[in-house]
């Protein structure tokens, strides 16, 4: 028998950081610091903003919707995605090109990627059109290579 992996939200919750973006609890809880008292966010009417009672939307909403509304305004890896909506990562991945379709007809808000890079040389795979995280870097041939990461912004005029 194996632990279970906690989610991200609930690990968030018990460390009374639910007001957090998800990114900068996991930046904080790496570093075993606290974060600053500016980064956590505005209640929004809710016991917190980024626990999964408070943030989860509810069920009638599709699994699209819930990644464009987790990822308005914050960047997340497939699988911090995945641990709060509650389906696996690579359903996650599978989403994204819809969730990119969708975002194209909106003229309010764009898409954003954040390309995978390698840990060891630095190398940054810019041109890569897929959404999952490359296996290897084609330079060094190393397999440390950090995660994507997905946003979407609001488009300034």
């Amino acid at each position: 028998m194996g632990t279970e992996v906690q989610p991200l939200t609930h690990m968030m919750h018990d460390h009374g950081y639910c007001d957090l973006q998800p990114s900068v609890f996991l930046e904080a809880y790496r570093q075993r610091s606290r974060p600053h008292k500016e980064q956590r966010l505005p209640h929004a009417g809710f016991s917190c903003s980024w626990c999964l009672p408070c943030v989860m939307p509810p069920p009638e909403r599709t699994v699209r919707q819930r990644i464009i509304e987790l990822l308005i305004g914050t960047r997340l890896s497939s699988y911090q995605l995945a641990q709060m909506v509650g389906i696996a990562e690579r359903l996650i991945e599978g989403h994204l090109p819809h969730v990119v379709k969708t975002l194209a007809r909106d003229r309010t808000h764009r898409f954003v990627l954040e390309p995978a890079a390698c840990s060891d040389c630095g190398f940054v795979f810019r041109d890569r059109t897929r959404f999952t995280r490359p296996s290897r870097c084609p330079t060094c041939r190393s397999e440390g290579i950090t995660a994507p990461r997905y946003g979407i912004e609001p488009v300034r005029k």
